[in-house]
């Protein structure tokens, strides 16, 4: 765990047609994987289709922070818990979906976004399996985001609020494709005021036999982060907190390149670090380096022996450059 890898090694195109179409297609050499491939119709200032392959619009830090703009390197535990693929343990619901997008937005500050995909997540990296449909998983996965923003150029600030849902059939329970469905949701805020920024969200979710075959599990979770920019640098501290309630969590679920730490059912993660933006501006970071330390614990109803409570510390660094 403690080398130097390559991710996020991006390169993105967009090609603009007549009467409002385009297209956009973002690979990842870092992953040897599509990040997004659709296209695009604007049919005036209010609303916009798309069609193809993207993120599920779920979560603020996981579908409205691009990688590129995250102040802790990597996002929260419980971000990563609810949206990244299901092993037994974590909720899959978010990732890459393909499907069709209807996106919306008006002069007072409202947007919302409605989607209408394949209910489990899929990947277009060399050496995926293709997944077909059967009897088991015919159904559509139905999303929705609705949020305001309102700027304050008065006081350098900015407000911003909202909500997402997901539905997602046959993906609830401990084994996918047996018909125990699966909703998250969450809800989430964002206050800037000069050069104070404070972010947080809150994500529930309604597991159908997901802590076991005739448990069902409703797990939750925060994260809430204060930056301070001050000229070039910016310190940063956020702090997560997860609850499986029942279904089970690892260290290695939330924290990148951790150890498993053993089977519990609660994961908390401090992240301590700071921002040196050396080239750019606030609206495009072309070069800055990131670190801090983070400290993890999981905790309570240990499961298949593992001890009481498992502690994870580290240093992570990362140098990005946008061009």
């Amino acid at each position: 765990v403690n080398h130097a890898f390559l991710r996020r090694v991006r390169l993105g195109i967009k090609a603009n047609f007549s009467k409002g179409w385009s297209s956009f297609i973002n690979y990842d050499f870092g992953s040897a994987s599509f990040d997004a491939a659709y296209v695009e119709k604007i049919f005036n200032p209010t609303w916009t289709l798309q069609a193809g392959y993207k993120k599920a619009p779920i979560g603020y830090e996981e579908y409205f922070l691009s990688s590129g703009a995250l102040k802790a390197i990597e996002r929260s535990t419980v971000t990563r818990y609810f949206v990244e693929s299901n092993n037994g343990r974590r909720l899959g619901g978010g990732k890459y979906r393909q499907g069709v997008w209807l996106l919306g937005k008006n002069p007072s500050g409202l947007t919302w976004e409605f989607a209408v995909t394949n209910p489990e997540a899929t990947g277009v990296a060399a050496g995926d399996t293709i997944t077909t449909g059967a009897a088991s998983n015919n159904k559509f996965a139905y999303w929705a985001n609705v949020g305001y923003s309102k700027p304050f150029a008065e006081l350098q600030g900015l407000f911003k609020t909202g909500t997402s849902y997901g539905f997602l059939p046959d993906q609830g329970g401990k084994t996918l494709g047996v018909g125990n469905d699966l909703t998250v949701w969450s809800v989430y805020a964002d206050l800037r005021y000069r050069q104070f920024s404070v972010l947080g969200e809150y994500f529930g979710s309604d597991n159908e036999k997901g802590a076991s075959a005739t448990l069902d599990s409703q797990s939750s979770g925060y994260w809430l982060m204060g930056t301070y920019r001050t000229g070039a640098f910016e310190p940063v501290i956020r702090y997560s907190y997860t609850d499986s309630d029942g279904r089970g969590i690892q260290a290695g679920d939330g924290i990148r390149s951790a150890a498993s730490g053993g089977t519990h059912d609660k994961l908390s993660e401090w992240f301590i670090g700071a921002n040196w933006y050396i080239l750019g501006n606030e609206a495009k970071h072309e070069v800055k380096l990131q670190a801090g330390y983070l400290f993890g614990e999981s905790k309570d109803i240990p499961i298949t022996g593992a001890a009481a409570k498992a502690n994870v510390q580290g240093f992570r660094s990362m140098l990005q450059v946008n061009f």
